[in-house]
């Protein structure tokens, strides 16, 4: 039997304690989500005999880019965080999360931030809006 995925099914989620829950939509066709974290999670060491040792990391720090068409609300929400922060330092934190009903992946930031805006050309068409968000990233799969 064939396996199966619906790009429906991926819920991205953004909580904020002022501006509340808000969920993702609006996504450009094509890649949506890409969620990477930034450095290995086990580190390895060879000595000149050749005897290995490895050790982890402890390092979570990952990112979350979400890519949404112009004129998804989406942008709207993640505009609003960003310019928490840049008033207030610190107010703009939020949590994070994408989960994904068909596969069972889960992947949250408890604390995240916007890390860089999206580009913002403008053309004839609907244009991409590809948003950087960071912060101590958990994957796991659930199902």
């Amino acid at each position: 039997m064939p396996g199966f995925y619906d790009p429906a099914q991926v819920d991205i989620t953004f909580t904020h304690p002022v501006l509340g829950t808000f969920r993702a939509a609006g996504f450009e066709d094509g890649e949506l989500v890409s969620i990477v974290r930034d450095e290995d999670e086990f580190i390895e060491k060879e000595g000149s005999d050749g005897f290995v040792s490895v050790s982890a990391s402890n390092r979570k720090i990952g990112t979350v880019t979400i890519t949404l068409q112009e004129t998804s609300d989406t942008n709207n929400f993640l505009y609003s965080l960003r310019s928490l922060n840049l008033i207030t330092p610190g107010t703009g934190f939020f949590s994070c999360i994408v989960k994904c009903n068909t596969t069972g992946e889960l992947h949250t930031m408890a604390e995240a931030w916007i890390a860089k805006p999206p580009d913002s050309p403008k053309d004839r068409e609907v244009s991409p809006r590809a948003w950087t968000i960071r912060g101590q990233l958990e994957m796991d799969k659930i199902a």
